[in-house]
Formats: C-alpha cells, structure tokens, sequence
C-alpha cells in the first residue's frame, strides 16, 4: 500500500509498504512504530508514523505529533 500525509505546518511525508513485510502474522494486533524523525531538539519536529492492521485486512496509518501546551502560572 501506498500513503501521503501533510501536516497543518507544511511538513509530510510518504511512502510504501507491504503488508505482508511489516505484519508477517497476518494477525490484527496494536499499532506498529514503523518509522520516526525529529528535528534533534527535544519533541520540536517530532513525527512519528503508525500502521495498524484491522480485523478486515485494512491498515490503518496514523501520524502523530506532539504539541504545545502552553501552562499558565
């Protein structure tokens, strides 16, 4: 399967990859880290990819990016 995502800031990505490759199994089970990058400062750029394979044989691909909060005093 093939997916492309963009971010609300510009950034995204894409790619490909096999079910078979990355659930050998072929069992439904938890979401798997495929891949992350960062920019190298602490959580700033911070992607990280998820696959998950459902019951149906579907994937599910989710990106998930920390974010800001901003804690008053």
């Amino acid at each position: 399967y093939s997916y492309r995502y963009k971010l609300p800031d510009g950034s995204g990505g894409s790619g490909t990859s096999q079910v078979s490759v990355l659930f050998p199994e072929g069992i439904a089970e938890l979401p798997k880290i495929f891949s992350y990058s960062s920019s190298g400062n602490g959580l700033d750029g911070l992607h990280i990819e998820t696959h998950t394979l459902n019951e149906d044989g579907t994937v599910t691909f989710v990106v998930c990016v920390p974010i800001k909060i901003k804690v008053k005093q």
